[in-house]
């Protein structure tokens, strides 16, 4: 059996940790899921009732008992009606509950994701993190609302067609039966296979939406460099894949099912025949006839869905595994910053003083990057970082961002009180970033400039606007930005995404080559109006435009693992060299 194999391959664990978190959802909503439930057994009840009434009334049609028909027939006009009802409730009542499940647990996935540790994300490509976010969830909120109610709605019509069939004749009970065994062989050996199958179904689905986004998200490369019959030949061995495998898992679907069926039809051609029999020797009536029909195909059906549900169950559990593996990445780590307004302008106004005491740092691959590097940086000053690229200047922001941490040495941030602030994700609330590229989302230029000071005037937007030199293009707030700055140049761009960090309120400005699609005079004039902005705000910039190294007041190399202070002829050489 599968799940012996799974036992011996240590696995049961993850099963089990994955029903275990798909139940807290079942726990939390359990009064909605309670009162599915009775809903669900009302309308089985229903169900029963009417092919009561149904026998009831051929009976007295035929004259094998005796009562009004019309009564009858009104009887169960009336129920079959109150049915309709109930199941439109019910289905109505399942959808409410399934949305609400399903936004709960999609909430709870992308706060736990963004939550997530930056550099164990990278190891997911972002479609896959938004299949993941989107269609696992959904298999897991469907069987969430659907799997338990199920199972009680399916054994109480299992259980109650069965003692009608035993109450009226025992044998029947037995050929009603006779299916359970080959559906439970059967069973078995499709649980062998599915676990495998939607896994590998799933995780051709998140590189199916991986390919999808990383196209569309790269359209203007892709048609610059002639790449458009690459990337669709590509996507054609991608779809090629996922159908294979479809095919696969739909053949042995139908393999198994069709088995199933052929077993399944006997036995109802025998309940029929045995039916008809005693039909012939007169021992039943036709009403009962019926009955016997109607309750044979409730007990084939409420078994077939009994372990119907197991693979579903299995489905569950895949993408809930998948779902657990996002969701247990290392959390950032963070901690309070208790700050009331007055400080906070204290700190913007007085500025922070940055300190790096032999600093160590690689990433998860070992590759070292920073060897006992050593930094201070006083509130108001500009500092620039030049090096090679791959040398770590992007690392080093990284780090100032809290968005990875070092293995050995200090980093943190000092206010004018002496109060001590450990670089971490708390702290990147006194920075303002430009990061390579641009950092404008689709919107408007105003919705935009708010992300970063929801409070802030238009007076300050346009100010913020003005100090990037972007206020020569933009002359309505409300002017609509495309994907990925689209109706801007580079350039353009550059300076919004500036002018968006000048308007957050924070004492130190991190810009990681962020005038390298402005010439070089914009560039220069960006800087000095930044310079001139707040005497105590301190900024940093990566950059590899050396002509406005002049401007800044101190420089650093980073060169073989080390972080060097250039002097005044180490910084004039740079300049005539480049």
């Amino acid at each position: 059996m599968r799940v012996l194999k799974r036992l011996q391959k240590n696995n049961f664990k993850d099963i089990k940790n994955e029903v275990i978190w798909m139940y807290g959802y079942v726990k939390k909503y359990r009064l909605s899921l309670i009162f599915y439930i009775c809903a669900g057994v009302l309308a089985i009840l229903i169900s029963f009732l009417t092919s009561f009434v149904s026998k009831k009334l051929i009976d007295v049609l035929t004259g094998f008992e005796t009562g009004k028909i019309g009564f009858f027939s009104s009887l169960l006009v009336t129920i079959m009606i109150l049915k309709i009802v109930i199941d439109g409730g019910v289905k109505r009542i399942g959808a409410k509950i399934e949305i609400t499940i399903y936004n709960q647990i999609q909430s709870d996935v992308y706060l736990k994701v963004m939550g997530s540790s930056w550099e164990n994300l990278n190891d997911f490509r972002s479609g896959d993190l938004i299949n993941r976010l989107n269609s696992d969830v959904n298999i897991v909120a469907g069987n969430v609302i659907n799997w338990l109610p199920s199972t009680v709605i399916k054994f109480t019509q299992f259980i109650g067609a069965f003692m009608v069939i035993l109450y009226y004749d025992p044998i029947m009970s037995l050929f009603a039966l006779a299916s359970a065994p080959l559906t439970l062989f059967f069973s078995k050996f499709l649980m062998k296979k599915m676990r495998k199958y939607n896994q590998e179904i799933r995780e051709l689905s998140s590189e199916t939406m991986a390919f999808h986004n990383d196209s569309f998200s790269n359209l203007q490369t892709i048609k610059a460099f002639g790449l458009t019959d690459y990337f669709v030949q590509s996507f054609s061995k991608v779809q090629e894949n996922y159908r294979g495998k479809f095919l696969d898992f739909n053949k042995f679907s139908i393999y198994t099912s069709s088995i199933m069926s052929v077993f399944s039809v006997i036995v109802s051609i025998g309940c029929f025949g045995w039916g008809m029999y005693r039909l012939w020797l007169g021992e039943i009536s036709y009403g009962t006839m019926i009955l016997f029909i109607q309750m044979a195909s409730y007990l084939s059906n409420s078994f077939s869905g009994l372990i119907g549900l197991i693979p579903r169950a299995i489905n569950a559990t895949t993408s809930a595994g998948r779902i657990i593996k996002i969701t247990d990445l290392p959390k950032e780590e963070f901690y309070e910053i208790k700050l009331d307004e007055i400080k906070k302008d204290m700190i913007y106004n007085n500025g922070l003083k940055l300190v790096i005491d032999n600093m160590d740092f690689s990433y998860i691959d070992d590759k070292n990057v920073f060897k006992q590097i050593s930094l201070i940086v006083e509130p108001g000053e500009t500092v620039a970082i030049v090096g090679p690229s791959g040398e770590g200047k992007t690392t080093l922001m990284r780090i100032l961002l809290g968005l990875t941490s070092p293995q050995k040495g200090e980093c943190k941030l000092i206010d004018k009180m002496g109060n001590e602030y450990p670089i971490s994700s708390s702290t990147r609330q006194f920075f303002g970033y430009v990061p390579q590229g641009n950092t404008i989302l689709p919107g408007t230029v105003k919705e935009n400039m708010l992300m970063m000071n929801p409070e802030a005037s238009d007076d300050e937007i346009f100010n913020a606007l003005k100090k990037a030199c972007a206020n020569e293009f933009i002359t309505d707030l409300n002017e609509r930005i495309g994907e990925k700055g689209k109706g801007f140049s580079e350039g353009q761009a550059q300076r919004l995404s500036i002018a968006m960090a000048l308007l957050r309120p924070a004492p130190i400005l991190l810009f990681d080559e962020a005038t390298a699609a402005l010439d070089v005079f914009h560039a220069r004039k960006v800087i000095t109006n930044i310079m001139t902005r707040n005497k105590n705000q301190t900024c940093i910039i990566t950059t590899h435009r050396y002509s406005i190294l002049s401007i800044c007041d101190h420089v650093y190399q980073i060169k073989n693992n080390q972080l060097i202070k250039l002097d005044h002829d180490a910084i004039v050489q740079l300049e005539r060299i480049f």
